[in-house]
This record gives structure tokens, C-alpha cells and sequence, in this order.
């Protein structure tokens, strides 16, 4: 017994993505930024079979066993609306042109913040207006209460999307005066602080969350599913360019410019070198277009388009790179490590 149309062409919503791996297919619901797995042999009918209906598909298999598992398909897709039914053509629902295109020439700047020393703010603050941050993360290490508050009374009308704060260990911030310090900058919409309690709380101007964990040497090290949330967004820079590398600009304590923490090159002190100059430097680039379809393992995986992760690629010939530290995930059998 079928719930869908059968005598009507078939077709797949142009939010819904499909996504094939090694072991197995995913489904993207750009739109409830959702996900469901499908077998592969799922994903290759649904790229196959265009603009004819579910009988004609169903007369093309010949095993009744075939038929019935085509029918559990089809009832899945459609209840869970990643396919329509109309006698329009195909090409009356186009799909999604790949592209990928901000007004910002940085997507995400970390700066790390000690103390407050207006000269060094003002040489940050105009950096910022003249590249175009779209993701300011400030992250205040061993600094006091009142060095964030005039920090941030200075970024008030930054032109960045977004404003994050990250507060370390060795600087206290009590519950009570957390509110104000989104009232101090109505940009801020997430405050994270590294403490001895977890606990979070939200409040008019954002969030705050206490956690126990180090997050001034986080890694962005992916454990399992509840990492991955697939969004239009992600999923065309992720067509295109590396989701984490990708115009990622990192400013030390001592104001020395870099691509990522960790980065072993400096490319100049922004007390010094124009912020704008830099971005065009090829070296400061490197990173940028390493697409996970470039890179071995990462290109098989039905998750790629969904991933955010920051392990380092190594160029292994003109094709393809790799990573030398090895994924939690391996998508030839599906099978996570921890």
C-alpha cells in the first residue's frame, strides 16, 4: 500500500541534497538543516531515474523482493517530503547553482586579548572596518573583568555579523555581571568561559556558557554525529573552499598575524602590517580552496559536505591531499572510534 502518487513523475526537492559516500548516501535537508542516511543504491536511482513515475521506475526491476524495498523507499522519501510528484519536466525545478559569495574578506577573526591598550584596540578597529570581519571572536587570556568591559565598549559598532567572547581559566567573571557585558555590546550574542562549573544561561542579548573544558586550545576534532548540522551555507563554502582554513585570520598576544592557532609561519605584526595586504599573500592562502573533495578519505565520506573539522591537509601529489592525523570517522565502514 503506497501513500504517494505512482502514476506521476517523481522528483527530489531542491533542498534536499544528495550526498554519496563510500558505504553509504546521505540526504541533506538544507532547509531543516537535517540529514538522513540512504543506501547507495537509493542515491543511484534518484540521480538515474529523471521525470518518469513510480510505476514506470517500478516495472524497470524485475524481483518482487526488489519491488517491495523500492516501495519502503518511496514511502520514507515521501514522508519525509524530500520527494514531490508532478508532470512538469525536471528542468522546471532547477537545482542550486554552486556558488559561494560574501561581502566579507575575512569569515572568522581571532584575536587574543591580554589587557587594554587603546593605541593597539584603535590599530585592530580599523583593520577590521577596512577588510570586513564577518566572525569576531575576541578571547580574553589571563585579562581582568574591566579589560573586557573596555574592549568591548570599543568593538560597539564594529560592521562584523557576529561578535563571540571567550573567557580562560585564569580570568574570573562572576554569574551576576555576565548580563552586563552583553549590555556593554549589543553585537556580542555568545560568551563562553572556561571555569570549574558547567552550566549556561540565556539571556536578552545572547548566551553564556561555563564549561570545564580548555577553550583557548580547543580542537576542532570531530567525535560523532551531534557534530554535524548541514545548512545552505555550509554546504556551498564546502563545495568550494575549506570550511575551517577558509579566510581564517588568527592575532596572537603580541599582535602577530597568522592563518590558524598553531600556525608555524608569521606573516607580520598588525601593529605594523596592513591586515588587507596580507590576505593576498598566496602562502596566507594556502588552505583557503582545500575543498573536502580534495582530500583523501574526506572525498568518500557522506558527511563531507556537513564537516567542520581543523586538521591540517598535506599535499600528497597534483591531485589530492591528505591528512596525517586520521579522522574518528571511517566512512569505508562506517564505524566511528569512540
Amino acid at each position: 500500500m503506497t501513500s504517494f502518487p505512482i502514476d506521476i513523475p517523481f522528483h527530489l526537492f531542491a533542498s534536499c541534497i544528495l550526498v554519496k559516500g563510500h558505504n553509504r548516501s546521505c540526504i541533506y535537508d538544507l532547509q531543516r538543516e537535517d540529514f538522513e542516511y540512504i543506501p547507495n543504491t537509493l542515491h543511484e536511482i534518484l540521480e538515474e531515474y529523471k521525470d518518469i513515475s513510480f510505476t514506470n521506475l517500478l516495472n524497470s526491476f524485475e524481483f518482487n523482493e526488489d519491488k517491495e524495498t523500492l516501495f519502503d523507499y518511496f514511502n520514507f522519501l515521501y514522508n519525509k517530503e524530500f520527494i514531490f510528484f508532478s508532470n512538469l519536466k525536471s528542468s522546471s525545478f532547477p537545482k542550486y547553482q554552486i556558488e559561494f559569495s560574501k561581502p566579507y574578506n575575512v569569515s572568522t577573526m581571532i584575536v587574543d586579548i591580554d589587557s587594554f591598550e587603546i593605541n593597539y584596540i584603535n590599530i585592530l578597529l580599523n583593520n577590521i572596518f577596512k577588510v570586513k570581519v564577518e566572525c569576531l571572536v575576541l578571547r580574553f587570556v589571563n585579562a581582568t573583568y574591566d579589560t573586557i568591559i573596555a574592549v568591548l565598549k570599543e568593538f560597539n559598532n564594529m560592521p562584523t555579523r557576529i561578535i563571540q567572547v571567550l573567557i580562560d581559566k585564569k580570568t574570573t567573571i562572576e554569574k551576576h555581571l555576565v548580563e552586563s557585558v552583553f549590555k556593554i555590546n549589543d553585537r556580542v550574542s555568545l560568551i563562553v568561559s572556561a571555569s570549574e562549573e558547567e552550566y549556561s544561561d540565556q539571556f536578552a542579548g545572547g548566551i553564556f556558557f561555563s564549561t570545564k573544558k580548555d577553550i583557548i586550545n580547543v580542537k576542532n576534532e570531530i567525535t560523532d554525529i551531534s557534530d554535524f548540522t548541514p545548512n545552505l551555507d555550509l554546504y556551498m563554502e564546502s563545495r568550494l573552499f575549506n570550511t575551517f582554513y577558509n579566510r581564517r585570520v588568527y592575532i596572537d598576544l603580541n599582535g602577530c598575524i597568522l592563518r590558524y592557532e598553531g600556525d608555524e609561519m608569521i606573516f607580520g605584526n598588525i601593529r605594523d602590517m596592513d591586515l588587507s595586504e596580507i590576505l593576498l599573500i598566496p602562502d596566507f592562502r594556502n588552505y583557503w580552496h582545500v575543498k573536502k573533495d580534495d582530500i583523501q578519505i574526506c572525498r568518500d565520506c557522506e558527511y563531507k559536505y556537513m564537516c567542520v573539522d581543523n586538521r591540517l591537509p598535506v599535499k600528497t601529489n597534483d591531485l589530492f591531499w591528505e591528512f596525517e592525523k586520521e579522522c574518528n570517522y571511517n566512512p569505508y565502514g562506517s564505524i566511528w572510534k569512540k
